[in-house]
């Protein structure tokens, strides 16, 4: 819903480091700049970066590098004294 009252989950990787919940749905736009294991990557939204993790069955068809913009939808995992992801 994009009308009265509603509230985006669009936010920068900054602010939603700062207010991180277990299982909060976000929505970030940017760029996977680095990939640190098989499904982690480092994502930037060119002032923060936070680590996620992408199931390869939801990856996109298209190739993509560095400089392509990507909107990605998930939930923040913020386990016992790690950060979130």
């Amino acid at each position: 819903f994009v009308g009265p009252g509603a509230r985006s989950l669009h936010r920068t990787v900054a602010e939603r480091l700062k207010s991180a919940r277990d299982d909060m749905r976000v929505e970030l736009e940017g760029f996977i700049v680095h990939q640190v294991g098989k499904e982690k990557f480092i994502f930037t939204d060119g002032q923060s970066e936070i680590r996620v993790e992408i199931d390869q069955k939801y990856m996109p068809a298209d190739r993509f590098d560095e400089r392509t913009r990507l909107r990605i939808r998930g939930e923040v995992e913020k386990d016992f004294l790690e950060s979130p992801e």
